[in-house]
């Protein structure tokens, strides 16, 4: 049976030192617990994920990243100090 290697945290995050490694490794965790009981809580509500074009309908989020932005409080350009 051919099992592929789990990634590890360093090879996520080549360029981060140990310290920072585990604070992300940390922040993931977290990430995954949130998602999780964000789809409990859907599940238990009977309602499902809105589908990407349902996300943008409602939120206007995500946004396809090649289009110009449509919210007149994002800067179109950096200012510079």
């Amino acid at each position: 049976m051919n099992i592929e290697r789990k990634p590890s945290i360093g090879d996520l995050y080549p360029n981060l030192n140990r310290e920072q490694q585990e604070r992300a490794a940390a922040n993931i965790r977290r990430y995954i617990q949130i998602i999780c009981r964000i789809h409990a809580r859907l599940q238990a509500e009977g309602q499902r994920w809105p589908t990407p074009e349902e996300a943008r309908q409602i939120h206007g989020f995500p946004r396809d990243l090649t289009e110009p932005a449509r919210d007149a409080n994002v800067r179109s350009k950096v200012e510079s100090p």
